[in-house]
């Protein structure tokens, strides 16, 4: 009788530890599944406006698929691709997460229309071109040219450089993506890195936060989901230096 009380007692505590082991183990999968939201922003403009009239510019901001209505910045930045133009305005709170500005364009050309924003310790800044018109009309594919000719070069508005240190040649899946920044020369610490990636004709830009791994050195993994070419804005913010480059990536399913 002794014998067999022993014996239970041993079965009861072998089944009590397997099942609070079961229980840590979905419990740390479950922590491990769980991934913080991201920051979005999705700027919204006309594509053309006249000289002189006053254009609505605005920008919804999310974090995973909540709004945000308490960004610690909202900062919009006109500038002209010749780099006589540029001014900033902050953006007003007009709705759940929506900000907007007015702004009114001096004269005709085509502007690079970015708005920064900082929300929870992350960064978003998506830009999109806007066309102004001055006197004649300017033809679809006059202006179709300006806008492929700015995404393909990188902007020179700050003494940033911005190196991509991996290749560009990718198999699809996920992919370490690391960059070196500079400024001045010298290596650019501390700073906030942010990879924006779409296809083209993509509705959405996802945006992966990067991290800094050494001097200067920022990592991000990117999930090129399937064979296309991806397009990267790497966008580099610290204090009052904004700046950003755009990459191609030609991911194969080999």
């Amino acid at each position: 009788m002794k014998k067999m009380f022993i014996l239970l007692t041993i079965i009861l505590l072998l089944l009590s530890g397997c099942g609070k082991s079961q229980e840590e183990g979905k419990k740390s999968d479950g922590n491990k599944e769980e991934q913080p939201a991201m920051l979005t922003a999705e700027l919204q403009l006309p594509n053309e406006a006249k000289v002189n009239e006053p254009v609505k510019i605005g920008v919804m901001v999310k974090k995973g698929d909540q709004f945000v209505d308490d960004a610690s910045e909202v900062l919009f930045e006109m500038r002209d691709k010749e780099g006589t133009y540029k001014e900033r305005q902050e953006g007003v709170l007009e709705k759940d997460g929506f900000y907007k500005v007015e702004h009114t364009f001096p004269k005709g050309g085509t502007y690079e229309v970015s708005a920064h924003v900082t929300a929870s310790n992350m960064h978003a800044m998506p830009e999109k071109n806007l066309v102004v018109h001055e006197g004649k009309e300017e033809s679809l594919e006059n202006v179709e040219e300006e806008q492929s000719e700015q995404h393909t070069h990188s902007h020179h508005h700050s003494h940033i450089e911005i190196e991509l240190l991996s290749s560009n040649n990718v198999k699809a899946g996920e992919n370490e993506v690391s960059v070196l920044v500079k400024n001045e020369g010298k290596a650019l610490m501390n700073g906030s890195v942010q990879f924006e990636v779409w296809t083209k004709g993509a509705k959405r830009h996802e945006y992966i936060q990067a991290k800094e791994t050494d001097a200067g050195t920022y990592v991000g993994t990117i999930p090129f989901k399937e064979a296309n070419t991806y397009f990267v804005q790497v966008h580099v913010v610290k204090g009052d230096l904004h700046d950003h480059k755009h990459l191609e990536f030609y991911v194969t399913n080999q």
